[in-house]
């Protein structure tokens, strides 16, 4: 199920109750049990089927995000003193070692000079085999 069919299901349960209770205010004039009974269940039913539609659709974007996640850490590969994202075309980086391990965010690392890199987000220095001090 893609998630525009469960953001257009759960719309048409909210027009579906919205329906439902328009009727049941008709009924109840006229005093049936019978039928006042039954809409009332409905309604309950319906209220259920949103709720559990709204969780679906919440429980799809997590998986999505999930998935986009377990991608990422297929990619990511250690090269010392950085990470690197490597692809079926090419590589991508470097990012900084510190955030990717404390938080899984991958922080692309500034080359301050040839060599040495600068995290502006934690503010980690690292230098590589081509640095050489001037």
């Amino acid at each position: 199920m893609h998630i525009s069919t469960v953001v257009e299901t759960h719309k048409n349960i909210k027009k579906a109750i919205d329906i439902v209770q328009l009727i049941n205010e008709k009924i109840i004039l006229q005093e049936s049990d019978e039928a006042k009974e039954k809409l009332s269940e409905l309604i309950e039913i319906l209220h259920k089927t949103e709720t559990d539609i709204g969780d679906f659709h919440n429980f799809v974007i997590e998986t999505d995000k999930n998935k986009e996640q377990a991608q990422i850490e297929l990619e990511v590969h250690y090269d010392e003193p950085y990470y690197w994202r490597v692809f079926e075309l090419g590589i991508d980086g470097p990012y900084c070692q510190n955030c990717y391990d404390s938080s899984a965010k991958l922080i692309r690392l500034q080359e301050e000079i040839r060599g040495a890199w600068l995290c502006l987000a934690c503010s980690s220095n690292y230098k590589d085999i081509t640095y050489k001090k001037e």
